[in-house]
């Protein structure tokens, strides 16, 4: 995007359209939605009280989770946020390329998942889909003979 201040709902709803349109899991996608909406919920002077509170601070919030907060927290400080900026580099590729390129990019974000495992080990695990196009390359179905 070109823009140098982004609200942070809108950050997190580019995010979760970038995330679809490469392809990735649908829970991803629905995070960044559900953080968008509980931003959108929260009066402004909440949200700067939150962002400044210790402790949970924004991660209070149903929907906030840690790449979230990051997110909301960039936005916020007038920055556009890095996990964005990530997906807006690669949204210029075909889809295909698109989604290759964002499983690269995540890996080298190393953003924890659970205790011991981050993307980067989960998306190993990930089978390499190949790419496909919308015609058959057969004209006519198979057939048994016998």
């Amino acid at each position: 995007m070109t823009e140098s201040t982004l609200a942070p709902a809108a950050a997190l709803r580019r995010i979760a359209f970038l995330l679809e349109r490469g392809r990735e899991p649908t829970y991803k996608v629905r995070a960044f939605r559900r953080a968008a909406a509980a931003v959108d919920d929260t009066d402004p002077a909440t949200l700067a009280r939150l962002v400044a509170a210790p402790g949970p601070g924004l991660r209070s919030l149903p929907g906030i989770g840690e790449v979230t907060e990051r997110v909301i927290r960039e936005a916020l400080a007038g920055e556009v946020p890095v996990y964005l900026r990530r997906l807006e580099a690669i949204e210029g590729q075909p889809v295909a390329e698109g989604a290759a390129a964002l499983r690269s990019a995540l890996r080298a974000t190393a953003i924890r998942t659970r205790p011991g495992r981050t993307v980067a080990a989960r998306l190993a695990r990930w089978p390499k889909r190949p790419a496909t196009s919308a015609m058959s390359t057969s004209s006519s179905p198979t057939t048994r003979r016998g």
